[in-house]
């Protein structure tokens, strides 16, 4: 039928321009990065309900996946300065990221508490394939995507990381990872 090949190819075609300038926007903020162009504008309030409002964001993404989503907030308001736009492409990464390598009936999971010495954190762990000991090092790197056939059949450039590494860096954080293949990532 010409009219459903028109239809599909016109969905093919605008999906593959959302990925194309998905990465072209994240190769700009690398380059911003770089040359320390890039502000930060930071703005005072509870981080925890910024985050829940992220989550809930994706919550259609994993009900369609069939997978579990669940955040964990801290007991007590998180009252911090943060950037609302670094921080939302941070957490959408690592979201998105959990979503893509977990499969139907799985999980993710996120968390924000304060550590003993005052610190912020925020988990986003998952119940997905996991990463192998020796790739694990190198997830922050650009353009570096571990083969195997689940992250061949998920598209990514290898940006993505890298840039919510340099963001979390620009805003004065770490971030780390840990994982045991066949179990998930944290």
């Amino acid at each position: 039928d010409p009219e459903k090949w028109l239809a599909d190819g016109c969905l093919k075609i605008d999906r593959n321009a959302g990925l194309l300038l998905n990465l072209v926007n994240q190769m700009l903020d690398l380059a911003k990065l770089e040359a320390g162009a890039m502000p930060v504008r930071m703005t005072r309030s509870d981080i925890t309900l910024y985050i829940r409002y992220i989550v809930e964001l994706f919550q259609s993404v994993a009900d369609s996946k069939r997978i579990t989503l669940n955040y964990t907030p801290a007991s007590q308001a998180i009252v911090i300065d943060y950037d609302a736009e670094k921080l939302m492409q941070i957490v959408s990464n690592l979201i998105s990221n959990s979503l893509k390598f977990t499969q139907p009936l799985g999980h993710v999971e996120v968390s924000t508490s304060l550590t003993g010495d005052g610190r912020f954190e925020l988990r986003v762990s998952d119940s997905g394939t996991g990463i192998s000991e020796d790739f694990l090092p190198y997830i922050f790197d650009r353009f570096s995507r571990e083969q195997t056939s689940i992250t061949n059949s998920n598209p990514g450039s290898g940006l993505g990381l890298a840039l919510t590494k340099e963001l979390v860096k620009l805003l004065n954080g770490t971030i780390t990872a840990e994982s045991v293949v066949s179990e998930g990532t944290e």
